[in-house]
């Protein structure tokens, strides 16, 4: 028995020594790049964003190179994302948020859910953020016993707050008016509300996913997460309007979200790791959520001066924040030992939520 596993042991390596070798520093294995002495001087000039997935498969002959040539066409490939996300700024433009006719669709379907008459041609002109009266749109009455009526009056009361006490060096520019407080009401109201997160989780959610829609209440959730979801659904919506309008407390709620206890207070028991139980945390998560996509709308559809901030100062301290969460150790526990009556299904989308 012994002599036939030796047998199978011989046979197992005589076949590996039918396998190719690498001889290192072996000059012919970098024939593919001709006389050119990096890919950036073979690339070079090429315009064509099919050049660099094709390049892969140079080292494994399935591309020749044209001698005669000074630069490479690769045409088998394209790299429309890596065009878009370089060449164009802007959600919509630079990532995959589908066509404008399925935006429209999507308004659509919702109004039909809303019960509301369908009205295609927009009518509004964007409210002005120096308060101006042109285009303000009509008020509409507020329903009181709407379940969303709680964040329309906290989001109000906490943008209120950042543009009449302005710490220093506020991003906030605006100046509290009637005016400013009407518009503040109708952009955030229950029924915008409705309508812009519809559109986050038809037209933006696919592309950043970390919030889970299947436990996501937006009557519970903090309202700052609410408020950002609606900057988004409304920077990716179809109408203009909507576009226009959003940018005018782009700063308000960027102000609201990085000051939010959640977010800014240490833990009490100063421990390294704070979210030992992501459930019981679900709070700073969402405040979290709300601070990267503070990032996501200023980076993508802000002014210059805003997209200098989120690079120097925003995004690292969500780095940092993230950190401080526990979020590099975040992990789901061996869910085979748990009894089936015993899983929690909540605590399952807290600890992935934090964990993408």
């Amino acid at each position: 028995m012994g002599q036939d596993s030796i047998g199978q042991d011989d046979k197992q390596y005589g076949d590996e020594t039918n396998l190719s070798t690498v001889v290192f520093g072996d000059d012919t294995l970098f024939d593919y790049l001709g006389n050119y002495t990096s890919v950036s001087d073979m690339l070079q000039g090429s315009d064509n964003n099919q050049d660099w997935l094709d390049f892969i498969n140079l080292a494994t002959g399935h591309f020749q190179t044209i001698q005669t040539s000074p630069q490479t066409h690769l045409d088998n490939y394209t790299f429309h994302f890596l065009d878009n996300f370089t060449k164009k700024s802007g959600l919509v433009d630079s990532f995959d948020c589908v066509t404008f006719e399925q935006r429209v669709q999507v308004e659509i379907s919702h109004r039909s859910e809303e019960g509301q008459a369908i009205h295609t041609t927009e009518q509004e002109e964007p409210v002005q953020p120096n308060g101006s009266l042109r285009g303000l749109p009509r008020p509409q009455p507020l329903d009181i016993h709407d379940p969303l009526i709680t964040q329309t009056h906290q989001i109000l009361l906490d943008i209120k707050e950042v543009v009449t006490i302005k710490p220093r060096n506020s991003v906030v520019e605006l100046e509290w008016s009637a005016i400013l407080e009407q518009t503040c009401i109708q952009f955030f109201s229950p029924h915008n509300l409705r309508k812009y997160l519809a559109l986050f989780w038809h037209i933006w959610h696919p592309n950043v996913n970390f919030v889970h829609r299947p436990t996501f209440d937006p009557v519970t959730s903090k309202s700052i997460l609410v408020a950002c979801m609606a900057l988004i659904g409304a920077s990716v919506s179809p109408s203009k309007t909507d576009n226009e309008q959003a940018k005018i407390w782009f700063n308000c709620v960027e102000e609201i979200v990085f000051t939010d206890d959640d977010f800014c207070n240490d833990p009490l028991n100063n421990q390294d790791t704070l979210l030992l139980n992501p459930i019981q945390n679900i709070s700073k998560i969402q405040a979290l959520q709300a601070a990267y996509m503070v990032c996501l709308y200023q980076g993508w559809e802000g002014t210059e001066a805003n997209k200098r901030r989120i690079r120097r100062y925003r995004f690292s301290t969500v780095i940092s924040m993230a950190r401080d969460f526990g979020i590099m150790s975040a992990k789901h526990p061996d869910y085979s030992t748990c009894i089936y009556d015993r899983f929690d299904w909540r605590d399952f989308a807290a600890r992935e939520q934090l964990i993408r």
